[in-house]
């Protein structure tokens, strides 16, 4: 049996080890761009994933949102801007 070291964000489904290095699932990308998309920088999210090179998480986050994501980032603008 092999002692596989594996991150939180692999059993949350975010990422994946593949043989050389940490890769975002699709799931992570939706996350990074959404954490994007309301107002987190990409060297903010970095220190979020320690895993997957700043690059990575630059690259995803000039990526084009897809319409699912633009409507979960304006939702969620929507709710942070709502008086309690």
């Amino acid at each position: 049996m092999t002692n596989k070291k594996s991150s939180k964000f692999e059993k949350d489904g975010l990422l994946k080890k593949t043989r050389k290095e940490w890769k975002f699932t699709s799931f992570g990308i939706a996350v990074v761009q959404l954490l994007h998309g309301i107002g987190d920088t990409p060297e903010k999210i970095a220190q979020l994933f320690p895993e997957v090179g700043p690059e990575v998480i630059v690259s995803h986050c000039a990526e084009p949102m897809s319409p699912k994501i633009k409507k979960l980032v304006r939702i969620f603008k929507g709710l942070c801007s709502k008086k309690v």
